[in-house]
């Protein structure tokens, strides 16, 4: 029986040394299809001083996005859409965004994705 307990407990360690997927994102953007994503955290964490992604959501009631990647393509887009606005807030350093705009710069849709599997920010 002891055999057995060592064997069972062999096994939960290896489940636990591989618990939870994780992934990156490197910063897109794509100024045909006019949408940009990625990673906060992969961005920051990054070998190249390039890439960025993020939303600023000013007082006068403007959100706006930006974002470059690591061959330098940058885009933005404003909007002062009060839904934009509210997804723009729940952003934090991990999250993986994806933002549109139309032909004239102004932001079309915000996708905010807080979940575990994005790789956590570093220095």
């Amino acid at each position: 029986m002891g055999g057995g307990l060592t064997a069972l407990a062999g096994l939960l360690l290896v489940t636990v040394s591989h618990a939870g997927k994780k992934t990156t994102q490197a910063v897109t953007v794509d100024a045909a299809q006019r949408y940009a994503s990625g990673s906060l955290a992969s961005a920051r964490a990054t070998a190249d001083t390039t890439q960025y992604i993020g939303c600023l959501i000013l007082s006068s009631g403007t959100t706006s996005c930006q974002a470059r990647n690591a061959a330098g393509t940058a885009a933005s887009c404003s909007t002062t859409d009060a839904g934009f606005r509210a997804a723009a807030q729940s952003i934090n350093g991990d999250s993986r965004i994806l933002f549109n705009w139309d032909s004239s710069g102004n932001c079309t849709s915000l996708t905010v994705e807080n979940y575990s599997l994005w790789a956590p920010k570093v220095p």
